[in-house]
């Protein structure tokens, strides 16, 4: 039987996969031979947003759409926070790398306009957009990852059985006994905290924060973060803004604070040579944050590179070379290897 496409797109993020999205799936198996499953926010670090790999997502979904006699495949996808073309760019590639040949006119694209973070189902002109029926309901509520993973961190592992494929739910009740759940759980009570402090603002808060990207003879300065949110994770130097500081004073302070680096205010101040504010509204869990960050260029001096050790919130602080900083994804907290790659742009030297 001749089907109405040869390829049939399907994004998400899938943490976890579960009843909606697998009939999602069943619908992209009826119109097209082949669907292509394209896994975003893969290569990051665990976080509640974020709990699963993407081989764990992967092994998941083949888990529950087992032995399917139509034809599919998973493949991962980074996001691009800073740069929705970027992130097109990299969809686009994706899809003619593993389907060489087919022409756009016999590839579509499947999705569920949710809200405003749908807006990529209608950025690939080319292909025809098939909107999708919605999650299946579950009970008198439809089903939503967000509330499965807060149910989860929360220890009513039951109230989701329902929800999801069974092969999930076995996998999420043998993830909930790991090491890795038991820190997103603590990360999850220590945010819900956070934001309960919040919640008799007047507003929601915004929350200034300041960075500092130091470079010196191909090396970037960051630093192991002692505690939640991202313990464990490496980071930027930086921190909240206080209340009767610029935010080059914030972004000083905070830098020698949590590195000791061993070089004089003045010649720092005088190392900027470049300043970026970075406000993606989803950048940070703890609520709605921006943060100006400053590229402090350093001069080699005698080829040495100054030396730093970790202090105040810092658990560790440590020169990586910038080489390594593309493969560092999965520890490197929130948005810092996005902001590190463009203030790297900016460099005048």
């Amino acid at each position: 039987m001749t089907k109405r496409y040869k390829v049939a797109v399907l994004i998400g993020r899938f943490e976890p996969f579960h009843n909606g999205h697998l009939s999602n799936v069943k619908q992209a198996f009826a119109i097209a031979d082949h669907v292509q499953i394209l896994i975003g926010s893969s290569y990051q670090p665990r976080t509640i947003k974020n709990p699963f790999t993407f081989e764990e997502r992967k092994a998941m979904i083949f888990a529950a759409i087992g032995n399917a006699q139509n034809s599919y495949n998973c493949t991962a996808i980074q996001d691009h926070k800073y740069s929705n073309n970027d992130w097109i760019c990299q969809v686009q590639e994706v899809v003619a790398r593993q389907h060489p040949g087919v022409d756009d006119k016999d590839i579509c694209i499947l999705g569920f306009d949710k809200d405003d973070s749908s807006w990529y189902n209608h950025a690939f002109p080319n292909w025809t957009f098939i909107g999708l029926e919605g999650y299946i309901e579950y009970g008198s509520h439809p089903i939503d990852s967000t509330k499965i993973r807060e149910l989860m961190f929360e220890g009513h592992m039951d109230f989701i059985k329902g929800a999801v494929p069974p092969p999930v739910f076995k996998y999420l009740n043998f993830f909930a006994k790991t090491p890795e759940f038991t820190t997103l759980v603590e990360e999850h009570d220590h945010i819900k905290e956070y934001k309960k402090m919040w919640s008799v603002a007047p507003y929601p808060p915004t929350f200034f924060t300041t960075d500092a990207v130091v470079i010196q003879g191909g090396h970037v300065l960051m630093i192991r973060r002692g505690h939640a949110p991202g313990k464990g994770l490496w980071a930027l130097p930086g921190g909240f803004l206080n209340p009767k500081e610029t935010t080059e004073e914030g972004c000083i302070r905070e830098l020698r604070e949590e590195t000791k680096l061993k070089v004089p205010e003045i010649v720092l101040r005088k190392s900027i040579t470049a300043r970026e504010l970075f406000d993606a509204p989803d950048r940070s869990l703890r609520g709605r944050t921006l943060t100006h960050a400053f590229l402090i260029e350093l001069d080699g001096g005698d080829g040495s590179l100054p030396r730093v050790k970790g202090s105040d919130d810092a658990a560790e602080a440590k020169w990586f070379k910038l080489s390594e900083i593309d493969k560092m994804g999965d520890v490197i907290f929130e948005d810092h290897k996005h902001i590190i790659s463009t203030m790297k742009g900016r460099s005048k030297k």
